[in-house]
């Protein structure tokens, strides 16, 4: 998972204030001193709890990013957050509220909920959280690209479709990792097509690990034709 980096992270319960936990990864956490607000700038607010975070500055932005994270309850029972919705703010001004939201994140000690970083590689701050946990490593994440000109994040469908996104800036590649089923594994790798704006990925190449045996398996590898995946080669190979 890939954390807030430099990133200031001040985490508020809207419950009783406990104590302060210690800084995690150049992470911060301290208690709520307040109680809930009981409306915001759309309507009622409809969180319990709620977490800020401010983003790391963009080259371009006069003044950083901070999200309101709001969820419905305190993630300390079940260790999973159920965040409702998210307000972009810029110093006093609301600029964004992403609302309809009903996830169960996990949660880490000192952790930020929502990860920062640049997923289309245009050099801006993108945001993605994880939707769920699931009882296999084909984790689904929601996922929000910048759009400087809009000065908002905008949802990717293209992003969130796929599993467990993994982001090569050196490449400017998203690798994507699933498994179908207790035998077949693998990685997909896409690029951005048109362009970071267009917000569409293309699929370039797949790597597979089927398993007949443990430790076993055919290692397949196969090209994207613009239609459908193509078998470039198949080899055996061993764990270890």
């Amino acid at each position: 998972m890939i954390v807030l980096g430099a990133a200031a992270v001040l985490a508020a319960c809207r419950q009783a204030p406990g104590p302060a936990a210690g800084p995690v990864a150049a992470v911060a956490v301290a208690p709520a001193s307040a109680p809930a607000s009981t409306s915001g700038p759309e309507g009622a607010d409809p969180a319990s709890y709620e977490i800020v975070q401010v983003l790391p500055p963009s080259p371009a932005a006069s003044a950083p990013l901070r999200l309101r994270v709001l969820a419905a309850e305190s993630p300390q029972a079940t260790g999973l957050l159920r965040i409702q919705a998210i307000e972009v703010q810029r110093e006093a001004q609301v600029l964004q509220r992403i609302e309809g939201l009903d996830t169960q994140t996990p949660l880490a000690e000192g952790a930020a909920p929502v990860e920062a970083v640049d997923m289309n590689f245009d050099g801006h701050v993108d945001l993605r959280l994880v939707e769920s946990r699931p009882a296999g490593p084909n984790t689904p994440y929601l996922n929000w690209l910048w759009n400087p000109a809009a000065q908002r994040f905008e949802a990717s469908p293209a992003l969130d479709e796929i599993s467990a996104p993994r982001f090569d800036a050196s490449r400017r590649q998203v690798q994507s990792d699933w498994r179908d089923g207790a035998s077949r594994y693998g990685t997909d790798t896409y690029v951005w097509r048109d362009g970071p704006a267009a917000a569409q990925l293309l699929p370039l190449q797949r790597e597979e690990r089927a398993y007949s045996a443990p430790g076993r398996y055919v290692l397949k590898t196969y090209r994207w034709s613009g239609a459908s995946w193509q078998l470039q080669s198949s080899r055996p190979g061993r764990d270890g």
